[in-house]
């Protein structure tokens, strides 16, 4: 899925009025009706892609702070902790870095 372009939602938009006045000029209402029904849902499904687009980001952004304080609260004092109270031996030190520092990118 890719997202709608907005230069491109616009310029198909500025077709359909141009396409739109030349078939008023030429008194063909069932096109300019249709043109313009065309018109608006483009429009409402535009305005939908935008909320739901702002509802996502946000929802992104909300994901990304919890996922932080979980790496902060649950990895960086605990793991010295940890690797303070335990046997290096029994712990794969490096497999266990890596897999924290993956979870920060």
């Amino acid at each position: 899925m890719k997202g709608i372009n907005v230069s491109k939602h616009r310029q198909l938009k500025q077709v359909l009025q141009e396409v739109e006045h030349t078939l008023s000029v030429q008194k063909q209402a069932l096109s300019v009706d249709d043109i313009q029904d065309c018109a608006q849902r483009l429009d409402m499904l535009f305005s939908a892609y935008q909320r739901q687009l702002y509802e996502l980001e946000e929802t992104i952004e909300l994901y990304e702070q919890a996922a932080h304080q979980a790496r902060m609260r649950f990895f960086a004092k605990p793991f010295r902790l940890l690797l303070k109270n335990e046997p290096i031996a029994e712990i794969d030190v490096h497999r266990l870095v890596q897999a924290i520092n993956a979870l920060a990118k």
